[in-house]
């Protein structure tokens, strides 16, 4: 029998490496494992970048609803606060009518001093003689049994109270 021949390409035996070439696989070895290992850390730092934003927004959404939340209470006190401007300010303006409508009543209730005249009749301090319309109207009542200078003192006389 005799042995086959070696197919095409194919040495029976490899050459031993040269250190050269040995040297040349190592650093170009190096270099692809420098590639790789600074791809690894770009995308960590990329990551960690990330990771970070996304803890910060978590932590900055609990004051931003917070802030929120006193916004909306501002808001509402706003509200408020103009209601009772405008209750107070209705009040203020109803105080003001009833001011200017109780104090010329005031004036009015006040008694006007009574002076006998030369008559001896009771008229006002400062007063216009009667007429004689008055004059009738006062003898008339005196007639029907009143006594009207005793009622004009009685209401010209202040009261106690």
């Amino acid at each position: 029998m005799t042995p086959l021949p070696p197919p095409q390409g194919f040495q029976i035996y490899d050459p031993p490496p040269s250190p050269v070439k040995f040297l040349l696989d190592i650093v170009c070895l190096i270099g692809y494992v420098r590639v790789v290992i600074g791809v690894l850390l770009g995308v960590t730092a990329v990551l960690l970048a990330l990771a970070a934003v996304i803890v910060s927004l978590v932590a900055l959404r609990a004051p931003l609803k917070a802030n929120g939340d006193v916004l909306r209470a501002f808001k509402a006190l706003e509200g408020d606060f103009e209601e009772v401007e405008q209750r107070v300010s209705s009040a203020l303006g109803r105080i003001s009518r009833l001011k200017r409508e109780i104090l010329p009543t005031r004036e009015a209730e006040k008694p006007a001093e009574v002076v006998r005249s030369s008559a001896g009749l009771l008229t006002p301090a400062g007063s216009k003689p009667l007429t004689r319309g008055q004059l009738l109207a006062r003898a008339k009542f005196q007639s029907r049994g009143g006594d009207f200078d005793a009622d004009v003192e009685d209401s010209a006389r202040p009261t106690g109270g």
